[in-house]
């Protein structure tokens, strides 16, 4: 896939396709989590499942303790995991739900994997105390409506990165894992 079609694609089958070998394991397993929590938010079992596949990503190992940590999400393959996660859209009949699905994993795609044929660094100076904090409180609250005040913030501490800002300002969907926050707290 080139930049050109990833900026413009429509299926998340080929974009999820298209990162594998791109990176560790940690974002597409919080991207099919974000799915999931977004999908069965109402569903209390599949909700430890979703939580238990976030602490994996995040410690890069499975709770021992959890005997849901193997349920969907958290499955070992994370790639092949995450290509199931979009393809389990297509399966829908056509309708407004499927719409929507298929519009959230695209953006929550680009949200935490950012445009992956460009590397965007952070210069130290633009990590204030206030954008650092904001970005803790971002990440740690799942407060990404608070996004706007963290491009704010950058802009203070000088961030000129336009990228950066219209990421931290655009409408779409936004989750854990998203490039910025992870950028500005040394995750990968």
């Amino acid at each position: 896939m080139t930049e050109a079609e990833w900026l413009t694609c429509s299926d998340p089958v080929a974009m999820v396709r298209s990162l594998q070998g791109r990176g560790g394991e940690r974002k597409p397993r919080l991207w099919a989590c974000a799915f999931f929590r977004w999908r069965y938010s109402d569903v209390g079992m599949l909700m430890r499942a979703v939580e238990a596949a976030e602490q994996w990503a995040e410690r890069g190992e499975p709770n021992k303790q959890s005997d849901l940590s193997c349920f969907l999400v958290c499955d070992r393959a994370t790639w092949q995991a995450a290509e199931r996660t979009a393809k389990c859209v297509a399966k829908w009949a056509e309708s407004a739900e499927k719409k929507l699905a298929e519009t959230f994993q695209l953006q929550t795609l680009r949200c935490v994997f950012g445009n992956p044929f460009r590397r965007v660094s952070i210069h130290p100076g633009w990590r204030s105390g206030d954008a650092v904090a904001v970005t803790e409180g971002i990440y740690f609250d799942r407060a990404f409506d608070r996004l706007p005040l963290l491009a704010d913030a950058l802009e203070e501490a000088g961030c000129d990165n336009q990228e950066i800002l219209d990421h931290c300002r655009c409408n779409g969907e936004h989750v854990r894992g998203c490039w910025v926050v992870d950028l500005l707290l040394g995750k990968s």
